[in-house]
């Protein structure tokens, strides 16, 4: 009989083990499916402030449109003024600066060291020569 009791208490030793391992197992996954929640929970926030701040700017970019355009022709002006036959346009996007006529890689970066900051502040990102394109800063 000890035996059978021996075996009993094997076997009820065995089950509360197994029974401890379950629940750690259960704990563990547990945990990873909070792990997994949480990070798909930051990067749908990060998500949607990278879309919030997209929005942000290009609402921006719409809103500087007619200072671009202004910013254009002031800037016009005073290259003819200065005795360069330069005129300016928009690229693609709109918040590229094409110059239209004889242009450098030296020009551009005449331009942008005297209104740099100035084409910054109407939002273009890029000023490039109209004829290669593949000539150009960004701002």
């Amino acid at each position: 009989m000890s035996t059978s009791a021996e075996q009993t208490a094997r076997e009820a030793g065995q089950r509360k083990l197994e029974a401890e391992q379950a629940k750690r197992d259960a704990a563990r996954v547990k945990a990873e499916a909070a792990q997994a929640a949480r990070l798909a929970a930051a990067q749908e926030a990060e998500a949607a402030r990278r879309a919030k701040q997209d929005a942000a700017a290009e609402k921006r970019r719409e809103d500087m449109r007619p200072a671009r355009e202004g910013f254009i022709e002031v800037i016009a002006q005073g290259m003819a003024k200065a005795g360069f036959g330069i005129n300016f346009e928009f690229g693609s996007p709109d918040t590229t600066l094409r110059v239209v006529g004889p242009c450098s890689r030296a020009l551009l970066g005449k331009l942008v060291e005297l209104a740099g900051q100035n084409m910054r502040n109407v939002a273009f990102e890029r000023i490039e020569c109209g004829s290669n394109a593949s000539i150009g800063i960004d701002l």
